[in-house]
């Protein structure tokens, strides 16, 4: 594997980690507003992008390559509402579904069939992720202004949190 397929994937493992962090941080900020099933939703998508990380982290491993971990920036929300802290979390998952993009490239342009098919369980992981926001956002949308529209919402996301 080449040095520049290897620094993609830690840009990928590393991204993950950061995912990791930025749902632990919107979860801090739906618990300080009193928002218990919407800090649970993002509490189960913190410990999914924890594992998404040791995902990539035991194919390295597998395949004996340098792992390197990168500083990761604290994360923050400029979010007033709980729509735009969900629309901050979805941008987010764009610059993920980027990454893994930019290594599925690499992988293909490298003839890496190995790299490529692992890429492939990211691929479709990131057409959930960003559906899912893109659902969610929409259907907060759909209540508008409408009476108990926050508590209608917390009580969804409470529910989407216990899922299996």
């Amino acid at each position: 594997m080449t040095d520049k397929l290897v620094e993609a994937l830690n840009r990928l493992l590393n991204i993950d980690l950061q995912s990791h962090q930025i749902y632990l941080q919107a979860a801090a900020w739906a618990g300080e507003h009193h928002l218990d099933g919407t800090k649970a939703f993002l509490l189960r998508h913190a410990t999914e992008e924890l594992g998404h990380m040791h995902r990539t982290f035991e194919y390295l491993h597998d395949r004996d390559l340098k792992i390197t971990f990168a500083a990761i920036p604290a994360p923050s929300f400029a979010a007033n509402d709980v729509t735009g802290l969900l629309r901050e979390i979805a941008a987010h998952e764009a610059k993920v579904t980027a990454v893994v993009n930019a290594a599925v490239d690499l992988a293909r342009a490298e003839n890496d069939h190995d790299a490529f098919q692992f890429l492939q369980w990211f691929v479709a992981e990131q057409r959930e992720e960003e559906a899912l926001f893109r659902t969610i956002i929409d259907k907060v949308g759909l209540l508008a202004d409408a009476p108990g529209r926050l508590y209608f919402i917390d009580e969804e996301l409470g529910r989407q949190a216990h899922k299996s």
